[in-house]
């Protein structure tokens, strides 16, 4: 399983089940892919930002990804788990280097739970 850009290209963002975490890793990701998709493409009515992004298991909304004019020095990038059945900690939300970066602590945090 792999992130899908909405252009369709892949990205590894999700490993394969394991069976001991099967049923958890199941009941968290309806599907075996999270999406990233560009904000204007998903959010309707207004004009969001080319770096910019949605990140959804299935159809549903669970975080966003995108570059942060306030971000630390050196990680512009933050994301952040939006999900509303997730847990809330401080742990679910951070700044990272790159985009590919930020997708793989999103992916890390996500199925930590």
């Amino acid at each position: 399983p792999s992130l899908r850009m909405s252009n369709g290209r892949s990205s590894p963002f999700l490993r394969q089940v394991r069976p001991n975490n099967a049923k958890r890793e199941i009941q968290r990701l309806s599907v075996s892919t999270l999406v990233l998709k560009h904000a204007n493409k998903n959010r309707l009515g207004a004009i969001w930002g080319p770096n910019d992004f949605d990140v959804l298991n299935a159809d549903r909304c669970v975080g966003r990804i995108f570059m942060s004019p306030q971000a630390p020095q050196g990680h512009p990038w933050f994301w952040t788990i939006t999900a509303r059945d997730y847990p809330r900690s401080i742990h679910t939300r951070g700044y990272s280097a790159t985009r590919e970066q930020a997708m793989a602590d999103f992916k890390a945090q996500w199925l930590s739970c």
